[in-house]
Parts: C-alpha cells; sequence; structure tokens
C-alpha cells in the first residue's frame, strides 16, 4: 500500500495542485493524506486520474477541516473509523491508517494522545502518519528554542503505551522549515509515520518513509510504501541454539565428527568444519525446513482427539492426545526459539514467548539493514534493486583490487606486544561474556566504562583507583580518590550529608539562597567534569591525579559564576561564612521598596475600561473580565467571556480587543482601557500586537475618537480580576453582560484610597 501525507497549506494554489499531481504519477500513490486544505472538499476537483472523487474529512459546519483522504480507485474504499480536528482513522484493506494533524499547544495535543490510544486498543494493523507538531529527541531541531521536556516525554510516553515504532525514514531529516534566513531560520521534524508490529507483518517489507524537499509549501511531503526486498544468494551460515535440543542434530555431530581426517591438524580442524557445515545445512531443510507444515500436521489430529475424547475415557486415545500435544509444544517451542534468536530479542526471559512478535521484530530488524537508495557523486539517486547491485558490485570489485595489489600485500602488520595472549586468555572467562581487562587495552576505555562490541561487553579497570571497574557512577561519585573532593567541597558550602548522583547532589541546593543556590550547581558541574579531564590525563598523557590541583582549578571556575547570575543572597550569618570560603564578592539583597497607586477618575464623557484575563494554568483554559466605568465612578457594566486555552500575554491582549469590541457596540466614542499586564499595554502603544490580532487592531483603531491605553498595579485593578475568574468557566467565545454592578462582585475601587505595593 503506497501512501502520500503532505501538510500542503492550501491545495487550490495550482503551484501546490501541479506538485501534489507530479508526486502521485512519480509513485503510484494509492493514498493521499492533506493536511491544511483551507477549502471545503465539496468545492474543490483534484483533477487526479483513477482517483475517487469521494474525499473524506472532519469538515463540519462550525469550520473547514484540516485533514483529507483520497484514495485510488485500485482499492476498496476506506471506511472511517474516529475522527477529530487533530486526526482522521480510516479503515482499508483490514488495516487502520491514521493521518494526524496535531495542535501547537500542548494541553490541546493531549486529547489527541487520548484518542490514538483508544485507536490502538482496536488490535488491528496500524499505520499512524502526519504533523504531529513535536519532536522525539533535541537533535530533531535546528534554531530557535525547542520544545519543553515535559511535552517530549507526554509524546514518546503515548506513543510507548500505542506500541508505535518509527518507520525509518529517508531524505529530510527535518521536516519543517519556517522559511527564515540567518538567525531566524528555525527548522523542525514534525512530520513523521509510526506503525506496530502488526502492520509489519502484513506488509512485509514496508520500512521506510521517504520525506522529499519541501515544495511549495513549508513542510515535506512524506511518500511510504512497502519494498520487498529479495532474498539474497550469500546468506551467512548461523547456529540455531534449538538445533540442541533435537537428538538427530545430536547423532549428526557424533558421526560427522567422529569420521576420520588425513593431515596436520589445522587442515584436519578445517576440513571437519567444511564438512560438518555441509552437512548440517543438509539436515536442516529435512528437519526443521516445513516447521509450519508439521504444526500444522500436529495441531490438526490434536483437535480431532479432544473432540473423540468429550465423551469418552478410551486410554489409547488419551495417550495419543498426550503424545501429539507434547509434539506441539516442542514444534512451537523450536519455531519460538527460532524467530527469537532472528530477532535478537534476547532481554526476555525464559516462559515469555511470543513467536508473532519476534516475527515482526525480526521483520522490522532485516528492513532497517537494507539498502533501498544510493546516491551517486553527481547528485542523482538509485532506487532500482539490480542497478544498485551493479553499482555497489562495482565498487567492491575496485575495493579487491586495491587490497589484492602489491602494495597492500607488503604493508607490514603491527601486531601489539601481548595481545595475542591476551585473547586466548578469555577462554576462561565466565560464559556470559562479562570480561575484565586489567591492562592489556587501557586506552580502549570510552565514556561510561563499556567498551561494546557486537558480542560482548568489556569493563576496564578504574584508571584512578585500580580497583573496580570504571563507570561514571564509580568515577564521579563512589571512588575513594574522588570523595575526598566532594566532602571538601560540601564542606564549602556547609553541607553535612553526601548523596551519589547528579541529581541530589544539585537539588541539595534547593534550601539555600538563590544566590549561593547558582554557585553551588557551578561548582557541582564544574567538579564533575574536572574529574574526568583528570582521569583522561592519567590514561592518555600519563600524568598523577592531583586533589589539590583540581581544587584550585574548581575555587577560579567558582568566582566566575557570579557575573553569569541575577539572584541575591539572604542576607544571613550562613551565607556570608560561605561567600568568605569561596572567596567570591558579597551580593546583599536591595532593601524592598513599597510604592503606591491609586485608581484614577476618566475625563469627561470618557468611559473607562479595566481589563484583567485569568487563566488556568500557562498555557491554560482562559477567560477575560471588564468593567466600564463613567467620568463620575459609576459603573455602566461588565462583560465576561471565555477564551478557550490560551497563554496569559494572549489573553491579556485579547482581553483589551473586546474591550474596544464592546465600546463599538454600546457606542462609546471616548474611551480609556487600563490593564495590569505591562507587556500587553506596551505591545499597543507600540503598534506591535501578536500578528493574529493586527487586522482587527487596525480596524479598530479608526472606531474612536479618543483611545488612550495605560498601565496600573493589579492592587489598583482587583475589581475586575472577580470578573476575569468568572469568565473562564464559560465556554470558548461565550459571554455575558451585566447593567450595573454584578451580585459576584464584593467591592470597588475607590478613587479616594491608596493601594500599595511592596517590590
Amino acid at each position: 500500500m503506497r501512501v502520500i501525507f503532505w501538510n500542503i497549506r492550501g491545495i487550490a494554489k495550482k503551484k501546490s495542485l501541479l506538485s501534489l499531481q507530479r508526486l502521485v504519477k512519480l509513485y503510484g500513490t494509492q493514498i493521499i493524506f492533506i493536511a491544511e486544505p483551507k477549502i471545503r472538499p465539496t468545492n474543490f476537483f483534484h483533477g487526479l486520474s483513477n482517483f475517487n472523487n469521494s474525499i473524506i474529512s472532519n469538515d463540519c459546519d462550525a469550520r473547514i477541516g484540516n485533514l483529507w483522504c483520497m484514495w485510488s480507485k485500485e482499492i476498496s474504499a476506506p471506511s472511517l473509523v474516529s475522527s477529530s480536528y487533530q486526526h482522521i482513522s480510516v479503515l482499508c484493506d483490514g488495516a487502520i491508517i491514521s493521518t494526524v494533524h496535531a495542535s501547537a499547544f500542548k494541553i490541546v495535543r493531549r486529547g489527541l494522545w487520548k484518542d490514538l490510544i483508544d485507536v490502538s486498543k482496536l488490535n488491528l494493523p496500524w499505520l499512524a502518519l502526519g504533523y504531529f507538531n513535536i519532536i522525539r529527541l533535541q537533535s530533531e531541531r535546528f534554531g530557535g528554542t525547542g520544545p519543553t521536556l515535559s511535552a517530549i516525554k507526554v509524546f514518546n510516553d503515548s506513543l510507548d503505551e500505542c506500541e508505535l515504532i518509527e518507520s525509518p525514514s529517508v531524505g529530510m531529516k527535518l521536516t519543517w522549515c519556517n522559511g527564515q534566513s540567518g538567525g531566524a531560520r528555525i527548522s523542525r521534524r514534525l512530520d513523521r509515520a509510526l506503525y506496530n508490529g502488526m502492520w509489519a507483518g502484513k506488509y512485509d517489507g514496508w520500512w521506510k518513509v521517504k520525506a522529499l524537499a519541501r515544495e511549495n509549501s513549508d513542510h515535506s511531503a512524506l511518500v511510504g510504501e512497502p519494498n520487498p526486498i529479495p532474498k539474497p544468494k550469500n546468506i551467512p551460515f548461523r547456529f540455531l541454539k534449538c538445533w540442541i535440543e533435537l537428538p538427530s542434530f545430536q547423532d549428526l555431530i557424533k558421526t560427522s565428527w567422529g569420521a576420520a581426517q588425513a593431515g596436520n591438524p589445522i587442515i584436519k580442524l578445517m576440513k571437519k568444519l567444511q564438512k560438518l557445515k555441509t552437512k548440517i545445512k543438509q539436515w536442516r531443510k529435512a528437519a526443521t525446513g516445513g516447521l509450519a507444515v508439521n504444526i500444522s500436521r500436529c495441531s490438526e489430529p490434536l483437535e480431532n482427539l479432544h473432540t473423540l475424547l468429550e465423551f469418552s475415557d478410551d486410554e489409547t486415545l488419551i495417550k495419543e492426545a498426550d503424545y501429539m500435544e507434547e509434539e506441539l509444544n516442542k514444534l512451537l517451542a523450536t519455531e519460538n526459539s527460532i524467530w527469537r534468536q532472528k530477532a535478537r530479542a534476547q532481554w526476555l526471559v525464559d516462559g515469555e514467548r511470543d513467536s508473532a512478535y519476534f516475527h515482526a521484530l525480526h521483520k522490522i530488524k532485516k528492513n532497517k539493514n537494507n539498502i533501498t537508495e544510493v546516491v551517486r557523486e553527481d547528485g542523482t539517486s538509485i532506487t532500482d534493486l539490480k542497478e544498485i547491485q551493479s553499482l555497489i558490485g562495482l565498487e567492491t570489485s575496485y575495493a579487491r583490487s586495491i587490497h589484492s595489489s602489491e602494495c597492500a600485500r607488503s604493508h607490514p602488520k603491527q601486531e601489539p606486544k601481548g595481545l595475542v595472549e591476551q585473547i586466548y586468555a578469555l577462554q576462561s572467562c565466565s560464559s556470559k561474556g562479562q570480561i575484565l581487562l586489567m591492562e592489556s587495552l587501557p586506552q580502549c576505555a570510552g565514556y561510561g566504562g563499556l567498551l561494546e562490541t557486537s558480542r560482548t561487553h568489556y569493563h576496564i579497570q578504574m584508571s584512578l583507583c585500580k580497583q573496580q571497574s570504571e563507570t561514571i557512577q564509580h568515577l564521579i561519585w563512589d571512588c575513594d580518590v574522588v570523595d575526598t573532593l566532594w566532602q571538601w567541597l560540601l564542606d564549602l558550602f556547609q553541607i553535612y550529608n553526601c548523596p551519589h548522583n547528579i541529581k541530589e547532589m544539585l537539588e541539595m541546593g534547593d534550601r539555600m539562597s538563590l544566590y549561593i543556590k547558582d554557585l553551588w550547581r557551578a561548582a557541582v558541574i564544574h567538579l564533575s567534569q574536572l574529574i574526568w579531564l583528570a582521569r583522561n590525563s592519567v590514561i592518555f598523557k600519563e600524568e598523577r591525579f592531583f586533589g589539590n590541583k583540581i581544587k584550585v582549578q574548581l575555587l577560579a571556575l567558582i568566582k566566575e559564576a557570579p557575573s553569569l547570575s541575577d539572584n541575591w543572597m539572604n542576607n544571613t550569618v550562613l551565607d556570608l561564612q560561605i561567600f568568605s570560603k569561596l572567596g567570591v564578592h558579597v551580593r546583599a539583597r536591595p532593601l524592598p521598596c513599597i510604592a503606591s497607586c491609586r485608581w484614577k477618575f476618566p475625563w469627561l464623557e470618557e468611559v473607562k475600561i479595566n481589563c484583567n484575563s485569568s487563566t488556568f494554568g500557562n498555557l491554560g483554559k482562559a477567560g477575560l473580565g471588564l468593567i466600564a466605568r463613567n467620568h463620575s465612578g459609576d459603573v455602566l457594566g461588565v462583560r465576561t467571556k471565555g477564551l478557550g486555552v490560551l497563554c496569559r500575554p494572549e489573553a491579556e491582549c485579547y482581553a483589551m480587543l473586546e474591550a474596544m469590541i464592546w465600546a463599538t457596540e454600546m457606542g462609546w466614542q471616548k474611551i480609556w482601557i487600563e490593564a495590569d499586564y505591562d507587556a500587553s499595554v506596551r505591545s499597543f502603544n507600540n503598534n506591535a500586537v501578536p500578528w493574529k490580532l493586527r487586522n482587527k487592531w487596525a480596524g479598530l483603531q479608526n472606531c474612536f475618537t479618543s483611545l488612550r491605553i495605560s498601565f496600573i498595579w493589579k492592587e489598583g485593578n482587583f475589581f475586575v480580576a472577580q470578573a476575569a475568574k468568572k469568565g473562564i468557566f464559560l465556554p470558548c467565545h461565550g459571554k455575558e453582560d451585566f447593567v450595573g454592578t454584578p451580585s459576584f462582585i464584593s467591592s470597588l475601587e475607590d478613587p479616594l484610597i491608596e493601594y500599595f505595593r511592596i517590590s
């Protein structure tokens, strides 16, 4: 099944439609998913040859849908499974395909994750692709500020709960770009494809999605299709563990290995292994080649025997049924062992058997290890398997000719002293493959102390204390050599318990003043780095480890930290003692400043509208409140309104615009808008409102003979805050108007009273 997803940003544009027609013709697509078509399906004719004229969309009367599904006449019409403003799920050919257009707001995306989890419970082959509007890793972005770690974690946790696996992709790594240049350029991987194990089992060879170059849109089109890989002829011989349990295999080994062979010991060993390999291949075809057929042959008679035994107690039938059941269990165990070994899922314990899962995992692993596209030096790409084989054949033959040349044959081989003895010594190590190398390869101690090869883990000896295996935990925290450094640092900051991990160590600063907390965090991070650098010097430069040298370096680095901190100390004796030991300058907290404000009357014939907004969190459900008072201070009216999900700055801007809209409805020509959010007030006074509100702002400016916008502290704007909290509980765009002072208002700002704040 060949699928295209494209966030086209307006399908009615001629350029976009021509690009879509070209992609369909080039890739022979059967299903197309379009995001942000920006028109209704009834007003569009796609002009795609051999495609059905029907379109599945999430269109409704209140809004234009942002997702379409179109399909070729070659396949049966898909049926709608579920739909929302952020996704469409259809059933086609016994499999579910979900296309996604996620919201930009984290709290709204939670509804999408819940919908996808519900779809996963259908337990069918499932492909989910589209615009998820969130990255999975920090490496999937360029420029700008990334999303919060909590949003990324929620996305990854949702995928785990849905049991979705990311499809391997080729082409563009970052699928969205804002089209800017220089420092303003931002790119993200926001479009992706994911599938479950049942999809991998149904469409053998579905292995990749290609992200095309961005064309007439700021998003890359995703093209996915099955790509069956022919079975290679040169499959390497692999030994399967399940063979050992078969008696015929043991007899084969004894017979083959016991045969006489002439020659010296090395020749005998080589010839016997070659003959044994040939005989095992012949035996394998006869013993395990028809495993699925043998399982079927055992299960059907067993079912018939159990049918006969429903109303019978014949001992012969009972023994025969027990024998057939035992044989079936052996065959199932053999099948499970084969697929488990092919999938290399060795982290599962015995007893947790699922051959279907191992089969799907093996297919996914096999598909990831294939070459399906090769880019030539001139930039053109090859996707035909025969052409790829021909090209790679030329390259490998060229490489073989180099290695067989006289220059290559005469190159001297350097053999490290004692390496052969160390390799032979590995034979006496433990069977689990945990090999301890003491002094043979000290330069191979990688970060984390784990040298990984394809089959064995090598633990490197601790380079500082020469006692334990080197791991990050032992190197930075548990080693006796570095423990004295941590105790010295804790004494400087007068901390009397010593954690043994970075998280708890950093949290020790939470009980300090903000200024000392910054110094503490800088000290912990710098000391960890200095220990690591000292360890590298011991290994690679053969220097000695000097703790006093690290202390001097750390104190110098701590003295640079105050210039990067904007916080203050607590003005306590404990803080002064710490500053004296560290040798950094004191940053005393300034004295509190007491300021006052008043609610002022508007001018004659002017209406003063006080604005405020309230949100459940930032970002969260928001509401606004407005109060209008005349030049005498009398309340003309109150308005509350629900805003849906917004952040606080946006909600404040919406509140100020709503005040202007309310004034035009009431016919007030001279207005004074006052709000307690300084950033929003400055954005309107500087004509720099958010781009979504600029058209409304431009149209409202000419509706008044006099318009003033000013800032007041919240201590002088408390009355309207009660109306804003009431607006949170209204539906989005739902509003209530009150004449005079409503009953839920407890008190008003008094112009004769001065209100104070401490800053």
